[in-house]
């Protein structure tokens, strides 16, 4: 089993791709929120921000992490889009956008 990612290495990531972004109080909300979430089960390779969208690129122990990480994403930080999740190596590979409206 593949061990998660702190949680706080999301966030300095975010914040550092954020720099001159448009409106950096709405993404550091956005990014203490994705902080705020319990990430076992889930393991973000990358987490990107372009403008108002989040990119969460990342692996899953199965489908249902990634479903309950959509329902935490919704509720606490924007519309979330599944562009893909597909099983690699015992994994669920997955790529979602966050268009942030919280």
């Amino acid at each position: 089993m593949k061990s998660c990612v702190p949680i706080a290495a999301i966030a300095i990531l975010a914040l550092a791709t954020a720099v001159g972004a448009e409106q950096p109080d709405a993404t550091e909300a956005a990014v203490s929120k994705i902080r705020a979430y319990d990430a076992s089960g889930i393991r973000f390779d990358a987490v990107s921000v372009e403008g108002t969208v989040i990119r969460i690129r990342g692996n899953a122990n199965e489908n249902s992490d990634v479903a309950r990480l959509m329902r935490y994403l919704d509720t606490h930080v924007g519309t979330p889009t599944l562009e893909y999740v597909k099983r690699n190596g015992g994994m669920s590979e997955f790529l979602l956008t966050v268009k942030r409206l919280k």
